[in-house]
This record gives structure tokens, sequence and C-alpha cells, in this order.
């Protein structure tokens, strides 16, 4: 399971990386061509907007693995371990649950629009695709944070990554030791 993971999150990040080149790549070329060439590229703002709708959906997802997304933790904070390790996994329950019916019903409307953008003639049905296979990512990247907390010891924020407040507490702690005994 971990290499089918770490697959998909460098996929994640190379398409998230190359959307954010090719957005600054068109940019540079069509302000090169408006300023030095005295023409615009037509194209550019279109293929931008559906580059954002990209990173948008799949930044989503990458955020899960990373365990990046915001989050409240003034009640988690308060609980032991072994209870926030269980508040997490019900809160990455919960939230796969979420996207996943949101996945749906974004496939559902995709699939039902049937336009062309007015630019490129790009079926707007496969850049609206990009939405519930984002949020379904998403929702993947969420259950497998909810198996992470069940099964481990710590409190994970996704599949590998732990919650990183013990270490600095512990850390605050031996420094407050250290400079009590001084």
């Amino acid at each position: 399971m971990k290499r089918l993971y770490g697959a998909l999150h460098r996929l994640q990040g190379g398409l998230l990386a190359a959307a954010m080149l090719l957005m600054a790549a068109t940019t540079i070329l069509n302000v090169f061509a408006r300023n030095v060439l005295g023409d615009t590229l037509a194209a550019t703002e279109e293929l931008n907007r559906f580059l954002i709708v990209l990173v948008c959906f799949v930044g989503l997802s990458y955020a899960a693995g990373e365990g990046r997304h915001i989050r409240m933790t003034a009640l988690s904070d308060a609980l032991p371990r072994a209870a926030r390790r269980w508040l997490q996994a019900i809160v990455c329950v919960t939230t796969s649950a979420l996207l996943l019916v949101f996945a749906y019903y974004a496939a559902s409307y995709a699939l039902d629009v049937d336009r062309r953008s007015p630019v490129m003639g790009v079926p707007l049905r496969w850049v609206y695709l990009i939405a519930p296979a984002g949020l379904f990512l998403g929702s993947l990247e969420y259950a497998l944070a909810a198996v992470s907390n069940m099964r481990g010891p710590d409190v994970y924020l996704s599949f590998e990554r732990s919650d990183g407040y013990e270490a600095l507490d512990s850390g605050l702690e031996g420094a407050l030791e250290r400079e009590q005994g001084a």
C-alpha cells in the first residue's frame, strides 16, 4: 500500500508542477506576443483557466496527502494521545465520505455538460471531470489517513505524516527542564 501511495503522490506532485510551469510559460509567451509581436494568443487565458481548475482540485488531494489542510485543534490538543488518534480517525472518515459525495455530484454535473470551450473547442465535460477526480483522490487520501490512525501508535494527519505537536511539546518541555536545572 505504501508503494501505491508513493506513486500516486508523486503523480499528483508532477501534475501540479507541470500545470504551474505551463501556466507560467503560456503567460510569459502571451506577454511576449502582445508586447513584441503586437498580437495576443487567445487560447492562453482559456488554457490557464483549465490549469487553475486542475491545480485547485489536484492540489486538494495533494495537500491532504501531505497533511497540510487547515484544521481546528483546540479540542483535540486537550485530549490524551489515544483519544486524539481516534478523533482524528473519525474526522478523516467523515471528510473522506463528504468528499466522495461531492465527487459523485460533481461527476453527475460534469457528465451532463455538453458544451465546448469558446476558443480552443475543448469539450467542457473533460475539464469539469477534473473536479470529481480531485475530490475522489482527496477522499482516498483521507481514507488512508483514517487507516493510519486506526492502526498506528501516533496521531496521523495523512497516510505517512504524523502530527508534529508531540515532538514540539517534548522539545519545549526538555528546554524548560534544562533551563530550570541550570
